[in-house]
């Protein structure tokens, strides 16, 4: 997809890759149902919460090493990670039964909302932040 496109699409307010991520959401979740099969057990949303975290955490390691250790830094287990972590996210939201592409066109309208009213781009800096505790709420993963 072309720079102008994307552009476009964002500020339109409409999500890029639409309807390619149910494809995707569907493939993930018949992957994990598989790996659930051949392993005898199930995967409940706290466990795939915490493989995501940990992902999560593998990648930072990568961003600290690419700093601070150099010789230790390898792109391919960061992204690799990054992988690792939009299957978790999928897949977290499918034991939910949540629709992905809904809850990204309706997080991104509101985030464009947001950015809209904010006089000094605040929302860049904290849009992400926001969208993220705002799904963790929808999963009840936190509360509040």
């Amino acid at each position: 997809m072309s720079d102008i496109n994307i552009r476009k699409g964002i500020k339109e307010g409409n999500i890029i890759f639409k309807n390619g991520s149910k494809k995707l959401q569907k493939k993930i979740e018949e992957f994990w149902e598989e790996v659930n099969r051949l392993k005898k057990k199930k995967r409940t949303p706290e466990i795939v919460f915490i493989h995501l975290v940990e992902e999560v955490g593998e990648s930072a390691r990568e961003f600290v090493n690419k700093k601070e250790r150099p010789e230790k830094h390898s792109e391919e287990k960061l992204f690799d990670a990054i992988a690792d972590i939009l299957i978790m996210a999928f897949f977290l939201a499918s034991l939910y039964k949540l629709d992905v592409e809904e809850l990204l066109v309706k997080t991104q309208k509101e985030s464009k909302k947001r950015f809209k009213k904010s006089k000094k781009n605040t929302a860049v800096k904290y849009g992400f932040l926001a969208r993220t505790l705002l799904f963790l709420r929808k999963l009840s993963i936190i509360k509040g």
